[in-house]
């Protein structure tokens, strides 16, 4: 399954490091429950211009892509929130954006 999702950044030449995959139970927008591998990593381009960290939740009796986002959080603070009994959901789009500061490398959130 993580060769599956991990092929298209692989095709155009993208490294691939610091993979993580685990059972989850997610429950989609009609409240249907299913066992779905959690994968994500870290893939960026040869010159280091384009990182990602896409995250994808996939059937594990299917195959199917449930769900697919992007984890990279970046100084405009959008990307996912939620959790499997609430359902997911993303900051910035659906939700306004949290509010961040930036300094150098690092973001920082208050809580």
């Amino acid at each position: 399954i993580r060769s599956k999702v991990q092929k298209p950044y692989l095709d155009v030449g993208y490294h691939i490091e610091d993979q993580q995959q685990g059972l989850r139970i997610y429950i989609d927008d009609k409240d249907v429950a299913h066992l779905a591998y959690e994968i994500q990593f870290f893939a960026d381009s040869e010159q280091a211009l384009n990182p990602t960290r896409p995250t994808y939740l996939v059937d594990a009796k299917s195959g199917e892509v449930l769900l697919q986002y992007e984890g990279l959080a970046h100084a405009e603070a959008d990307g996912p929130g939620g959790n499997q009994k609430i359902g997911f959901y993303e900051y910035g789009k659906e939700y306004d954006p949290l509010l961040v500061q930036q300094s150098g490398s690092t973001c920082i959130m208050d809580t």
